[in-house]
């Protein structure tokens, strides 16, 4: 990834920093979740469909993609309810209390889609980029562009275009 000019969009998801470059983002939209009609697609990335501006698209969770449920114990927003642990239920009542989140809506080769994220952080020029090790997920490599520092925290960047490549 060429540094020149690159801008990031930095998000969390279960404490994590995410970011992708700026070129895939049309709109950041506060959503509310009762928006989101939830399914269960064979593709672990897609996992519901949304209304935007008179048109229905995908909505992508990275939650259960990167597993990211398992490895931090959080709750996905668009899963059924199970017996969780009381500091997950309380979360979960903090976030029904405020039942809005940022959607990023991004549009990769010509497609719109919905990126569920918890927060969208800031946009950043791209700083000092790192080669994503291969050795450091189970996913393929291909998914991940690089890493970046950002205020003192690692940030993984994604390689957005390589989600729908199959």
């Amino acid at each position: 990834m060429n540094a020149n000019g690159v801008k990031l969009v930095c998000f969390e998801l279960c404490g994590e920093k995410f970011a992708f470059n700026m070129d895939y983002l049309v709109e950041i939209v506060q959503i509310q979740f009762a928006e989101i009609t939830p399914f269960f697609s064979h593709v672990p990335l897609l996992r519901g469909k949304w209304n935007y501006r008179e048109r229905t698209i995908d909505v992508i969770d990275l939650r259960d993609f990167f597993d990211l449920e398992k490895r931090l114990g959080a709750s996905s927003l668009l899963t059924s309810e199970a017996v969780q642990p009381e500091e997950e239920k309380l979360a979960e009542d903090s976030r029904s209390e405020h039942p809005s989140k940022s959607m990023l809506v991004v549009k990769i080769r010509e497609q719109l889609f919905g990126l569920l994220t918890d927060a969208v952080l800031q946009v950043v020029p791209l700083g000092v980029f790192y080669e994503y090790p291969g050795m450091i997920s189970t996913l393929p490599k291909r998914y991940f562009a690089g890493i970046t520092m950002i205020k003192a925290e690692l940030v993984l960047i994604l390689a957005i275009e390589e989600f729908i490549n199959d």
